[in-house]
């Protein structure tokens, strides 16, 4: 079993010696959420500053952790789970297992995990991690949803990964309104960009921990466009709410939390 205490102790330890700062904590049933950033930054557009970090996710018996962006215009953060500076941790018997993005890469006899946690920590914050996710995110200035789908309209595309994300986490079908309704508020920005905003800022105001990590990581994925091109939606009946007459997200996240 992995001693969540002493992972968040390992982790804040390892985000200040870069002279950065945990931003963000919560645990929740048993698992603890972190997000830390250290004191590198670069611009995804002219006076918008993005600074690079580090998302942490512990269970007793496992530790996930990714690149993240924070966007200071905003406050909002991008969780790059499918990156090639993504690990995951695993402990099993008297074992420890290695992914790196998705694919085991070694074990390590023993459960000893502080030395492999660190290692991690480090991979994440290098300058090349953040140098390939501002990289990404700063790719959806140029490019529209709709070049992805010929003929479908941009709601199916997000309505394609809400229903992705649902099949993690229950309530995520709650939020496709305040998302959509949080894109609409914003027609001033490119077509993807705004998108992944819009999922970004409405992940900022939601309570649950573990949802609003799974909203994160699904911009992370936007941004990466690794959903876009192979997303096939499911019927909806849902319209667009009206750009008009809509009310604010932040009253309808208050209910959903």
């Amino acid at each position: 079993m992995i001693d969540v205490d002493r992972i968040r102790a390992i982790f804040t330890e390892e985000i200040s010696g870069r002279s950065g700062n945990v931003m963000d904590e919560a645990e929740h049933q048993g698992r603890i959420f972190m997000r830390g950033v250290i004191p590198r930054t670069g611009d995804v557009r002219p006076d918008d500053k993005v600074q690079a970090g580090v998302a942490l996710k512990a269970t007793p018996t496992s530790i996930a952790l990714y690149p993240y962006v924070f966007r200071h215009v905003c406050h909002n953060g991008l969780i790059f789970a499918h990156s090639t500076e993504s690990r995951k941790l695993f402990v099993e018997a008297d074992s420890i297992f290695i992914e790196v993005d998705g694919n085991l890469e070694g074990v390590i006899s023993g459960t000893g995990i502080e030395k492999p946690l660190r290692e991690a920590v480090e991979d994440c914050c290098t300058a090349e991690a953040f140098k390939a996710s501002t990289h990404k995110f700063r790719q959806c200035l140029m490019i529209s949803p709709l070049r992805l789908h010929q003929g479908n309209p941009l709601t199916r595309i997000l309505y394609g990964s809400v229903n992705k994300l649902g099949t993690y986490h229950k309530l995520a079908k709650a939020y496709l309104s305040p998302i959509m309704e949080e894109y609409l508020a914003h027609n001033d920005e490119p077509g993807m960009f705004r998108m992944v905003n819009a999922v970004t800022a409405v992940a900022r105001e939601v309570r649950n921990p573990a949802l609003k990590w799974n909203l994160e990581c699904m911009a992370g994925e936007m941004a990466m466009l690794r959903n876009m091109p192979m997303i096939e939606p499911k019927p909806y009946r849902a319209d667009l709410p009206n750009e008009k007459a809509r009310e604010p997200v932040t009253s309808q996240i208050a209910v959903l939390s």
